[in-house]
């Protein structure tokens, strides 16, 4: 045999091989990049159920600070609801730069969509997303 036949043939070979290990790379690509969109959708869901009931628990403590104020509660107790608000609050926060962090590309126009979608309920929950995003921003070097 020719010794161009024989690396013809090795070539070929090769070639056939590069093209089945390349399929196969693809098809695992498209399944990690399928499994990767669901767990997105499952920890964005998890994170904006997680926001759903500290705000819950934010207007419960809120209920609670109006006992306060009408002197039902005493101050020991009242104390210990501020503190607890101040908690929830930093736990919103959190949960909120999750959720910022969760997007793609997370502007002031997708704040002012989740406003109007009322996932930031107030000016106040607007804010606070901007401030995030203006973080985000820096940490991202834009």
């Amino acid at each position: 045999m020719d010794m161009f036949f024989i690396i013809g043939i090795i070539g070929t070979i090769a070639s056939v091989v590069s093209v089945i290990v390349a399929i196969i790379q693809y098809m695992k690509h498209k399944e990690a990049k399928d499994n990767y969109r669901k767990l997105k959708n499952i920890r964005n869901t998890q994170i904006w159920g997680s926001i759903l009931l500290t705000l819950e628990t934010y207007n419960t403590l809120d209920e609670a600070k109006e006992l306060v104020e009408t002197k039902i509660i005493d101050n020991e107790v009242a104390m210990k609801i501020v503190s607890a608000r101040k908690s929830i609050v930093a736990q919103y926060l959190r949960l909120l730069e999750q959720a910022i962090l969760d997007e793609e590309c997370f502007t002031e126009q997708t704040a002012r969509e989740w406003k109007e979608k009322g996932l930031l309920e107030n000016e106040w929950r607007f804010q606070a997303a901007l401030k995030l995003v203006q973080n985000k921003e820096k940490l991202n070097g834009h």
